[in-house]
């Protein structure tokens, strides 16, 4: 090595060594400027002090070294989670966590959900398809950030896919055994397939009694759309307090509010001409209910009473009410429902039962 060269790298050697003993000092910023990095690169000194000298990259850092931090902070669960079943699928709900760096959500399910479904933030709804009718599902949604994090995961009730029109829920939340032993919670074996324990079905929903004009009452029911004069027929007011014969149905008094199953037809007719020809409530389609109208609007929950929501239809009747369906084995009869069990049985149409006329929505 020439004394030239021999002269210059004993130099940089030297610098060198200042530079460690700077840097282990703290004397130094974590960081170079572009100018002084080609001012080092001219004098070869960048190539030496290399190994030595601290990132200059972008991002966050702490401390003299740029250590970049990294996020490991799981976001929030979503909340509100709802399953709702229909034919071989559920469709989920839910609220998206208000974490700053949330990304998405990951859904699977069980039995048999192998697959992981991706959602996008702010979709805050998902079907998952080709779920088996008739079996019970269960679902977890998990919220993922920016980062990969994911939260613990918030898990749907049981969830069963039926084939059609969901029916509305009977009621009942508790279990009994052959002996009639309660089970409240519905563990044990013998409550597999209750009611109470299923859950199958939609919540009922009422809207009423709603006044129209100057005293005509009705009840929305929210799931079957079907629109319902509040009270029995021959009783109004608020509270269907007031009651009244029905001269329409005179086969056993006027003074009553009885009717054959011919009568019954008549006294929801003559709602449709009621208000001077606007009919009743505004409307003009009354008639008496099918059988299959009249067992949705029964109450399953009820041990005495009468089996219906007396908040919405107030002052029924534990008794019997027509319906407008014929018994086809035997014409001469007619369907009806039995109010204080909620037995659904057929009678000869020349019985005297009660009345409650509907009006199909909106």
């Amino acid at each position: 090595m020439s004394p030239i060269h021999e002269a210059k790298y004993t130099a940089i050697l030297i610098i060198s060594m200042l530079f460690f003993v700077s840097l282990q000092c703290g004397t130094i910023k974590d960081y170079f400027t572009a100018d002084l990095k080609k001012d080092l690169e001219q004098t070869e000194l960048l190539a030496v002090l290399g190994f030595m000298l601290p990132s200059t990259g972008t991002g966050t850092g702490t401390g003299t070294t740029g250590t970049t931090s990294t996020d490991t902070t799981a976001p929030a669960n979503v909340a509100g989670i709802t399953a709702t079943p229909g034919n071989g699928q559920a469709v989920l709900t839910w609220t998206d966590p208000a974490d700053g760096d949330f990304d998405h959500v990951e859904i699977t399910w069980s039995p048999g959900g192998t697959a992981i479904i991706s959602v996008a933030k702010g979709s805050q709804t998902y079907t998952v398809t080709r779920l088996t009718n008739g079996t019970a599902y269960t679902f977890t949604i998990k919220a993922v950030d920016a980062s990969g994090n994911k939260s613990s995961g918030a898990v749907s009730g049981s969830t069963t896919p039926v084939i059609g029109k969901l029916p509305k829920k009977t009621g009942q939340t508790q279990c009994w055994d052959t002996a009639g032993t309660l089970d409240a919670a519905c563990t044990a074996g013998t409550s597999a397939g209750q009611d109470g324990k299923l859950q199958i079905g939609t919540s009922p929903s009422y809207t009423g009694p709603t006044l129209v004009g100057a005293s005509d009452y009705i009840t929305k029911d929210n799931v079957t759309g079907l629109i319902w004069k509040s009270c029995t027929e021959g009783f109004s007011g608020a509270t269907c307090g007031t009651s009244a014969g029905l001269a329409i149905c005179p086969t056993t008094s006027a003074a009553d509010q009885l009717c054959t199953w011919d009568e019954a037809f008549l006294a929801c007719n003559a709602l449709n001409s009621a208000n001077a020809g606007s009919g009743y409530a505004g409307r003009k389609n009354w008639r008496l209910p099918t059988i299959d109208d009249l067992q949705t609007i029964i109450d399953r929950s009820k041990a005495s009473g009468a089996a219906i929501d007396l908040t919405y239809f107030p002052a029924s009747l534990a008794n019997v009410y027509w319906s407008s369906s014929i018994y086809i084995a035997n014409t001469t009869d007619a369907w009806r429902v039995h109010f204080a069990s909620g037995e659904v049985l057929y009678y000869g149409k020349t019985f005297n039962y009660y009345v409650r006329c509907v009006s199909t929505g909106p």
